[in-house]
């Protein structure tokens, strides 16, 4: 499951003695690692170095042990790679971090009534 952050800055405004509040919104920064093994590390590395554009959809596969029917990253732009080094115990990871424009989430019901 790849991470991510919100971050949230408070944005205050005193205008002619009005105090008006409001957050400034960055765009959400998502971090994704995989192991080095097959394609997936190479089509990572394509889409950073092409400046492609892609999604990310997790989605429940069976049952009821997620909170989320569906969580969607879409527009993500990969900024960054680092492997990590190879050992004799498995196989070496490789993390890209990026951003997405747009985020959303489908939740279950029972999820909905927590505010």
């Amino acid at each position: 499951m790849p991470t991510f952050s919100l971050s949230v800055e408070p944005l205050h405004l005193d205008r002619a003695h009005a105090r008006r509040r409001g957050v400034l919104a960055e765009i959400d920064h998502l971090s994704l690692t995989v192991k080095a093994i097959g394609d997936v590390a190479a089509r990572l590395t394509a889409l950073a170095l092409n400046a492609k554009r892609f999604d990310v959809t997790l989605q429940e596969l069976t049952g009821n042990d997620w909170s989320f029917r569906s969580i969607v990253l879409s527009e993500c732009l990969i900024t960054s790679a680092s492997p990590s080094s190879a050992s004799p115990s498995g196989a070496p990871t490789a993390t890209f971090s990026g951003f997405s424009m747009h985020a959303a989430s489908d939740g279950k019901k029972a999820c909905a009534a927590i505010p």
